[in-house]
């Protein structure tokens, strides 16, 4: 019972790593290059942009399976630690399991999803998309409600208002050490224009 208990907790730990590092890498995608690979048939950044329409289905579904991991990973292991430390379980099940999330559920995955953003965003596009199509009526049920509280506060989701890019933004954009593969003569005929 012990090692069942232990493998689905580490299942469980790895399943809410893998949605808390796809938030992050699906989020900050660039959405130039998302646009310019889908435009070129590259299929996995077609779903990414499919997911990435609409961001608060994509959060609803991420976070819906980030909460439902963590939750059963807290129910298995104070199941785990009633069992060795009585009483006193569920208190050393929560200090060393939130350090236990904090660490390998948050902190590393959302930091390789960081650097990795785009390597680790066409791995997990598949796999969300799956989830999205399963867990449709649940989504639209909770985007529902939470799109009708975020109406009270005068936050309407779908009103996406695209910002071109300003002149200082694009000079930046064009100046910056990433853009160093530019050939110093495109650079500056970029900047002339």
């Amino acid at each position: 019972m012990l090692t069942t208990l232990a493998i689905i907790i580490l299942l469980l730990i790895i399943v809410s790593g893998f949605f808390s590092g796809s938030e992050t890498s699906l989020m900050s995608l660039n959405r130039h290059r998302l646009k310019y690979l889908a435009k070129h048939n590259h299929k996995k950044a077609i779903t990414s942009q499919k997911l990435l329409q609409r961001p608060d289905r994509l959060l609803a579904i991420i976070l819906l399976g980030n909460t439902l991991a963590n939750n059963l990973a807290t129910f298995f292991t104070t199941l785990l630690a009633n069992q060795y430390f009585g009483s006193l379980g569920a208190g050393i099940a929560t200090i060393i399991l939130t350090l236990i999330i904090l660490i390998f559920a948050e902190t590393i995955p959302k930091t390789i999803a960081a650097i990795y953003n785009e390597k680790y965003a066409f791995l997990c596009c598949g796999i969300l998309n799956l989830v999205r199509i399963i867990t449709y009526p649940l989504v639209i049920s909770l985007n529902f409600i939470s799109n009708a509280i975020l109406l009270i506060f005068g936050i309407n989701v779908k009103d996406k208002k695209h910002k071109p890019m300003s002149t200082d933004e694009l000079r930046s954009l064009v100046t910056e050490p990433e853009s160093a593969k530019l050939a110093k003569k495109h650079r500056s005929m970029l900047l002339g224009v």
